[in-house]
Parts: structure tokens; sequence; C-alpha cells
């Protein structure tokens, strides 16, 4: 009874597809995304992804044997990637990213299985192709991607608008910002030098940029990048931890305590930014009363044990650790 149902179902698949024939051989580890990924958009009423099981893409692929509309054909295309049909779908998806060259979620099936499959240049290929002719779907895009957490196919659609002059500086901040948060910092480093090449007061880039040169240990670099900021008012705490950190690395502990106690008192409550601060203050004075640092640290909810510890002079571990720092024992 078994073989004669698989027997059905491979007449279906055939009828569905057209043809039943072995797949190249591609990676195991490439298919198998394919079968578990859950992105693929239906074009039904709700156009959205939703849960399908391997083991039910069989029974739903006999609904679709006879596809004739965009949204059937779509449907049929999602459920032969459960089955390994990876060149039958992609035939499907190209064939209605043709025939429906307006349609933003055709064009986002055909991106994701590309990108599944590691085909980048393909990505960028549709991608161009779409948006030459759709340009006023790019944000939709963007924010669906983003809602969609799906970060790197985002990157690559900010990739390939970011050559466009109404798109330039968005696209490039957020490229930078993107590879700053991977860490990968000469191309964070990049995509940041091209904004600041046209919009020199750029904050994103120029705080990027302290990042990075925090990261190499060019505290100068940092402080030139953060004095054009200086004149931007408000900064944020961002800003004023990197700007502190590198005064305080160079052995400018005043110029960081002056930068601190000029900043809001917002930034003031921010470990990081209060530790810079005592320690400026220790660096110039080992025994600088600093009660008025206390009332940041009972509003960051530190407790008692924590605060003795963190003024070093006012418990055992403190005063140990304090030592350690001054004298190296």
């Amino acid at each position: 009874m078994k073989c004669k149902n698989l027997f059905l179902l491979c007449s279906f698949l055939v009828n569905c597809f057209g043809y039943l024939k072995p797949i190249p051989i591609l990676d195991e580890n490439k298919t198998e995304k394919l079968k578990q990924d859950q992105e693929f958009i239906f074009l039904d009423e709700n156009f959205k992804p939703f849960e399908v099981k391997i083991k039910d893409a069989g029974k739903e692929i006999l609904k679709f044997q006879q596809a004739k509309t965009i949204s059937e054909k779509n449907s049929l295309a999602i459920y032969g990637l459960k089955l390994d049909y990876v060149l039958e779908s992609e035939k499907i998806f190209l064939e209605n990213f043709k025939s429906s060259s307006d349609s933003l979620y055709v064009y986002l099936n055909l991106h994701r299985l590309y990108y599944q499959l590691e085909e980048f240049e393909e990505c960028r290929k549709i991608t161009k192709e779409f948006f030459k002719k759709n340009k006023n779907l790019k944000f939709s895009a963007l924010d669906y991607l983003q809602k969609r957490n799906r970060i790197e196919e985002k990157i690559i659609l900010l990739d390939v608008i970011s050559s466009e002059s109404e798109f330039e500086s968005k696209s490039l901040v957020e490229l930078g910002t993107y590879f700053l948060s991977i860490s990968n910092y000469p191309q964070a480093e990049f995509y940041f030098n091209k904004v600041l090449a046209t919009y020199a007061f750029n904050k994103t880039a120029l705080i990027g940029m302290m990042q990075i040169k925090l990261n190499e240990e060019n505290y100068k670099q940092v402080i030139d990048y953060g004095n054009i900021l200086e004149k931007e008012k408000p900064i944020g705490v961002k800003f004023t931890y990197l700007q502190s950190k590198a005064y305080f690395e160079i052995g400018e502990y005043e110029k960081a305590i002056k930068l601190i106690e000029s900043s809001s008192e917002s930034e003031k409550l921010d470990l990081e930014v209060l530790t810079i601060w005592r320690d400026s203050y220790y660096s110039i004075e080992p025994k600088k009363n600093l009660d008025k640092l206390k009332p940041y640290l009972g509003k960051l909810n530190k407790n008692q044990s924590f605060i003795e510890n963190f003024f070093y002079r006012d418990s055992k571990l403190g005063k140990k650790n304090s030592d350690f720092i001054m004298y190296g024992f």
C-alpha cells in the first residue's frame, strides 16, 4: 500500500513540476536550510510567511498540481523546496518574477532563495533589476526585512541602492552600523568614510569612527573625531564614554573629568562613564573624596557593597584593589 501511495505522489509531482530529475549536487546544509526555512511568503490575503511542515508538503503540492495563477505557482514552489525540488522551485520563482515584475513579495521570495543558496551575485542582480522599475518600493522592502530580522538580506539591498544619490547617505550609514555591530571594523570604516566624505558632520558615522579607533587604541584619532562632534549638543552617553576614555588613556585626566562633569545628568548614569570619572580623579589624587559620585551609583540600583568596592578606599577589598592598581602589588 505504501508503495502504491508513493507511486501516486510521484505521479502528481511529475504533473506539478513537469518532470522528475535529480538536482545537481548541492551543499547538503543549503538544501536543509531551504527545507527548514519559514520565511517564504505565501501570496494569499495576508502576504506573510507561516510554518510549513515537511511531512505535509507532499499533500499540499497535490492541491496545486494545476497551478495557474501567480499565487498558486508561488505556493507550489515553496512546497517544492520542502521536497528538494530546488531547481524546479527556482524556475517557478523566476517565471513569477518576470511575469509579476512589480510584486515586492515575489521579488523577496526569489531573493530569499538565492540568499539561502549563497548566490549573492544573483541576489544583487535581481535587486538591481527589480528596483530599477520599482523605486517606490525600496523603503517598503527595507522595512519588511528589518521587521522580519532578515538583516543580512537587508544589507545586500542597502549595498545595491547605496550608489543612488537619493539613498546614498542612509544606505551607507546603515551599512557602516551593521558591520560595526558584527565587529567587522575595516568594512565599517570603509562605509563610514564614504559617508563623511560627503556629510562631514554625520553623527552616526563620527561615533562609529570613534568606536573603531578606540578599538585600534588610536586615541588621538578618537579625540579628533570627537572634537568635530563636540560642537553638536546634545551628543549622548556613547560620545561621552568614547571621548573621555581616549583622554584617560593618553593621560589627559583633567580633560576627561571636565568632559564628564559638563555632560548631562543622564550621561553620568552610565557605569563605564562613572568608572572613567573615578579613575581620572584617582590618577591625579589617589585619596580623593568622591562622595559626589555615589548618588549616580544609587540611581543605577547598585547595592552598598558594590558602591564601597567601587570607591576602593571604602572597603578592605577596595583598598587591596587600589594598591594593586597604584603600586602593582
